[in-house]
């Protein structure tokens, strides 16, 4: 079992893309059901992780004006804490730079790397899919931060392939306005009826970025239609999940500065960083249990 210490220490919480994004239809309990391949991005939120030795779940930091029964980080510890019976606690700080509504997962990864991160600090030795399956009960991204690789999501997101598409640079825009997953999934303008397409077909979808949601977001918030405007005059920008925050991948460093300073006055905030096929988390985990072994 990996060993990690005590002490407080930084985990990674990164965001996500869809690469495409279908809606396919609904299941039996009513959610939408949809077809996606999620990437990973190097940048995100960043969680300070301490265990404690009574029961107590002490959470600072987050999204401001959230009550903390409310924080998915939170609900992560508490449910990881009543499943396993285990008598210890732990003091969480979240630091955000994924804001909500945007489309990039950050509560679900918060949440994730709480129960992933939990897992190996209280000695539980849960294994994967255990763990993703606690995940669905706080939201239907939570699973894929679990999984820790690029995959092709089917479902409500939980039923995953691994893939790898390409890798390399991002520029994010986050534009100054938030997207509400609810009230998209109510538009008119949602397409649910998408033929599903096969496993093997990925690539294509990869290359084709279609999102069923972007057109019900950018009429539920008609800035977001402005914005976009903009950003597709300077590259090829693409909503991820339900938005509101756009994605242009680029082929290097030098044509990612480019679309970076081509956007740069559109009203918002731009982030670059780097697309990866392996969660920076497990990355971290990977090099903790490979020093403690050494």
């Amino acid at each position: 079992m990996l060993e990690l210490s005590r002490d407080r220490h930084r985990y990674p919480a990164p965001a996500k893309i869809n690469r495409f994004l279908h809606v396919t239809g609904r299941d039996a309990d009513g959610y939408h059901t949809l077809q996606t391949v999620f990437q990973f991005l190097e940048w995100g939120d960043v969680l300070d992780i301490r265990v404690r030795d009574d029961r107590r779940i002490q959470l600072d930091g987050g999204v401001s004006g959230l009550a903390t029964q409310d924080n998915l980080v939170w609900r992560a510890a508490m449910l990881l804490q009543e499943y396993s019976g285990r008598a210890a606690g732990a003091e969480i700080r979240v630091h955000k730079q994924i804001p909500p509504g945007s489309g990039l997962g950050g509560g679900s990864s918060d949440a994730a790397t709480t129960l992933v991160v939990l897992n190996h600090l209280w000695e539980l030795g849960l294994g994967t899919d255990e763990l993703c399956g606690l995940g669905l009960r706080l939201g239907a991204d939570v699973p894929v931060f679990i999984h820790g690789r690029a995959c092709f999501a089917e479902g409500r997101g939980e039923k995953m392939r691994d893939v790898a598409p390409d890798e390399g640079a991002v520029c994010v825009f986050l534009p100054d306005a938030h997207s509400s997953t609810a009230a998209v999934f109510a538009r008119p303008e949602m397409k649910r009826d998408r033929a599903p397409i096969p496993l093997e077909d990925w690539p294509q979808a990869v290359q084709t970025a279609h999102n069923d949601c972007e057109a019900a977001a950018e009429a539920e918030t008609p800035e977001l239609g402005k914005i976009a405007a903009q950003l597709r005059s300077a590259a090829a920008f693409h909503m991820s999940g339900t938005g509101a925050a756009y994605f242009a991948l680029a082929p290097d460093r030098e044509k990612l500065r480019t679309i970076a300073g081509l956007v740069g006055a559109v009203p918002g905030r731009v982030v670059t960083s780097s697309v990866t096929n392996l969660s920076p988390l497990y990355m971290k985990l990977c090099a903790a249990s490979s020093a403690a072994g050494s």
